[in-house]
């Protein structure tokens, strides 16, 4: 069974609530995986097995700091019942 967690609305994006509402740090253990903003749209958030990325409006992604509050995000837990690859 996969766990989707969800930290804010579209719908609040979408009103111009761009503050954040609370630290990356604070949703890590939802999810290995996931996608969001950062705190007044600072750029897109990508989380990849627990490591937080930031990439700005010009195209550059940093490691993302996880004490930075953000309005928005989704995390994803994966389980599979079936093993993909077998070496």
């Amino acid at each position: 069974m996969s766990t989707i967690y969800q930290h804010g609305t579209l719908e609040l994006i979408m009103s111009g609530l761009y503050d954040g509402t609370a630290p990356l740090s604070s949703i890590l253990n939802h999810g290995s995986s996931g996608i969001g903003t950062m705190d007044e749209l600072d750029g897109e958030v990508t989380i990849i097995e627990n490591s937080v990325y930031q990439t700005k409006a010009n195209g550059v992604t940093i490691v993302g700091n996880t004490f930075y509050f953000h309005p928005f995000s989704i995390r994803v837990i994966l389980f599979s019942s079936r093993e993909i690859f077998n070496f």
